[in-house]
Order: structure tokens, then sequence, then C-alpha cells
């Protein structure tokens, strides 16, 4: 059986845009900065979605028809800056309600800055699901959705982005440069918290 896609995406310092779609057979974000780096020099403002897909490419704006091979993992953003929080109190205040919930820890958190700007994400990764016909993906994507939106709900006061809650969604890749908070030209680094290696199971 044939990999899934995974879409990669720059925004560059002259406003243009490079996009990337390749054959993989796992989601890595590890894999995908590294061989970016290696390929196109410094990983600046780089951005990938969350699962792997049939299609090569789809509007981006397309949220309705969302191709996807495999499910890979469940991301919350945290808009932090919106509650007036910095990113360390929300991914604080956020662990402490999924422990009160009941809710099992995400695998990584990631920094969309240097952890004094920028957001954050929560992310939880997946046991693989690969929908062999049209009613498995449809089962499969409604009970994302439901978890997503479930998540969104108890992390609302800590920031969770109400808007980020479809299968395109693009995301900063950890370890890439965040050029909305330069000095002198150098940008915050992103970076990953890893807590645990336990896969979830929707």
């Amino acid at each position: 059986e044939q990999s899934g896609y995974i879409h990669v995406w720059q925004k560059k310092e002259d406003g243009s845009h490079q996009f990337v779609n390749e054959r993989f057979d796992n989601f890595s974000e590890a894999f995908i900065a590294k061989q970016w780096e290696l390929e196109n020099g410094l990983p600046v403002d780089l951005y990938c979605r969350q699962q792997t897909y049939h299609e090569k490419w789809w509007q981006a704006g397309s949220v309705k028809h969302t191709p996807v091979k495999s499910l890979h993992t469940l991301t919350i953003d945290l808009d932090c800056y919106n509650k007036g929080l910095s990113p360390t109190q929300a991914v604080e205040g956020a662990l402490n309600e999924l422990r009160l919930e009941g809710i099992p820890a995400p695998n990584h958190v990631d920094y969309s800055g240097n952890g004094t700007v920028g957001g954050a994400y929560l992310r939880w990764l997946l046991e693989p699901r690969d929908a062999e016909n049209g009613l498995e993906r449809s089962r499969d994507t409604k009970l994302w959705k439901s978890c997503i939106a479930k998540l969104v709900e108890a992390l609302e006061m800590f920031g969770a982005d109400q808007n980020a809650k479809d299968l395109a969604r693009w995301l900063r890749v950890p370890g890439s440069v965040n050029s909305k908070y330069s000095q002198d030209g150098n940008g915050a680094p992103s970076f990953r918290e890893h807590i645990h290696d336990d896969l979830v199971d929707l």
C-alpha cells in the first residue's frame, strides 16, 4: 500500500510561499524539520498539516473535503496571549485542568516561540487509524472532531483556539524559527517539551 502525503509550507521573507508534499509512511515533524534544513536552509516560519493525506494537495481553505489517509495527532492551539497569560502559565494551567478532568496528558508541549513569547500546542499522538472505506473514514473523522471539540471546550480558559478544529490545520513545526518575534533579525526558536510516549486510541 502506498504511503500518504505529508504537506509542508514555508512563509518566506519576501512574502512568497513554498509548498512541499511527499509520500511518507509516518507523520514525523523531526524528520520534516531536519530534511527541510538540509535541503532549504534554516527552517524559518515552517508549518505542516497534522495528518497524512491521500492527495498531494487541495485548496488550503477547503476543510469540508479533507482527504485524510491516516490520523496521527490531536492538537490544541493555546493562544494564551488572548487570555493575558504567558505560554508557561497557560500550559501549567491546561495540564492541571486535564488532570482534574481525568483526560490523559498530551505527549508533547510545543512552544511556538521561546516559552516567554508566542503560544503553545498540546499534542496527543494517536494509534494509527487507516480507514479502509468511506464509512470508516467518516466514523474516524467524526470521532476526531468530537475529541477536539471537547478538548477545546475544557481548555478555553487557557486560550484554546476555537477555530483550530479542522483536519486541514497548519501548525508550526517544532524547531523552526518564529520570525514574528524577531530581534535584530533573529526570530524566536520554537521548541518541544516531551511528556510521555503512550499513544492514544480514539
